[in-house]
């Protein structure tokens, strides 16, 4: 499964890091990041048999490090096993959205520089 997700998220566009640790403090890690892009993937477990990250204290804490990831300005995908053929499109989303922001803060940045 994720040298399945892996590749999928590599033929869209390179960088991507398994297991990438975004928070020292928690240590929370990302199922897939891409840091220079900060677009996380996250392979959502159990979520159809009622164990792993469907059960309460593990869901809550999910939910914690969604918010942290949200608030370090992350964004982060999450999918369920068998959802991978929608991974390609959202990432290509994701990265649209990031090059937006990049060219938004350059104009804003050279704005203020010629006031």
């Amino acid at each position: 499964m994720g040298k399945n997700v892996l590749k999928i998220l590599n033929s869209v566009c390179e960088g991507w890091i398994p297991e990438f640790r975004f928070d020292s403090v928690r240590r929370f890690k990302f199922d897939f990041a891409n840091y220079k892009l900060k677009i996380a993937v996250e392979m959502e477990g159990g979520i159809y048999t009622g164990t792993g990250h469907s059960k309460t204290g593990t869901y809550l804490k999910d939910m914690e490090k969604y918010n942290l990831a949200q608030l370090k300005g992350w964004i982060v995908l999450r999918y369920g096993y068998g959802q991978e053929n929608k991974i390609p499109n959202d990432i290509k989303k994701a990265v649209e959205k990031r090059e937006k922001e990049r060219i938004e803060k350059e104009k804003l940045i050279e704005k203020n520089k010629t006031a």
